[in-house]
């Protein structure tokens, strides 16, 4: 599977999701998913997306965040990490981290 099929399968599974909505990014041009007003992914490209894995999400999934080479942190403490992914497997670890951010994000940014 091409690198950018695998961003139209993430988008296709991540908008299935109660309150995600696609729109473009605050921080870019690019596109992102918001669950209420609060963004928690946007793309970097067809093979790196950034995720909003809250600090309460990092504490808790440290030992699993630090250790995944496809994950990379900021210099500065943040709530947002990039994920690099290639292949099915990728995808699959990237969907995860999304859905951990989509949940953690969605108390954050009260629906109606």
């Amino acid at each position: 599977m091409k690198t950018s099929d695998l961003a139209k399968c993430l988008t296709k599974m991540v908008t299935v999701w109660p309150g995600v909505e696609i729109r473009r990014s605050k921080f870019s041009p690019a596109t992102a998913f918001f669950v209420g007003a609060r963004e928690f992914a946007h793309f970097h490209g067809p093979h790196e997306i950034d995720i909003r894995v809250t600090r309460a999400v990092q504490r808790e999934h440290k030992t699993l965040l630090e250790f995944d080479e496809r994950v990379g942190f900021r210099e500065r403490a943040s709530e947002w990490v990039t994920f690099s992914f290639f292949d099915a497997a990728d995808l699959q670890r990237a969907t995860a981290l999304l859905r951990l951010a989509w949940q953690a994000n969605r108390g954050a940014s009260r629906i109606p």
